[in-house]
């Protein structure tokens, strides 16, 4: 049986010896397969450097994840999508609505979260959601935009 982590940020633990322990003990107890959505475009790079070293075991998954979503969001997607363009991606993710911290920008999540869908439809992509008290939000997003791609 094949054992996945379908979400971690295990890329944040900035100690090189304690991640490669915390990689050590997903492979002890048998979890081969880690995907590791980013959360803005400053997390990119770490994905990417983790998948690059372990590279049968760690998949990128790019996009602007709701809590990052602020006022320079456009500026945000448009770097986000020019890595996407760069580098082997699994998923567009993690991307959605969290109303839970703050409800300020709600239409700007609602709109990158749109944008981010079609991103994963123009690319064959699954999407990997996040949502925070906020289901009928993201759910009228995907109700508006249901397709065979969806």
């Amino acid at each position: 049986m094949i054992l996945t982590d379908t979400h971690t940020h295990i890329y944040y633990e900035a100690d090189l010896s304690k991640r490669q322990q915390l990689m050590k003990n997903c492979f002890d107890n048998q979890i081969s397969r880690l995907f590791l959505p980013n959360v803005n475009s400053k997390s990119v790079n770490m994905v990417m450097n983790l998948a690059k070293e372990y590279p049968q075991n760690c998949f990128p998954m790019l996009g602007l994840h709701p809590c990052d979503v602020k006022e320079s969001y456009l500026e945000e997607l448009t770097l986000i999508r020019e890595q996407i363009s760069q580098h082997k991606i699994f998923a567009i993710g993690e991307i959605g609505i969290d109303l839970y911290w703050d409800k300020e920008y709600l239409k700007q999540q609602q709109f990158a979260f749109r944008e981010q869908i079609q991103w994963a439809k123009d690319l064959n992509l699954p999407i990997v959601i996040h949502c925070r008290e906020a289901f009928n939000e993201v759910f009228e997003v995907l109700e508006d935009l249901k397709d065979e791609k969806l």
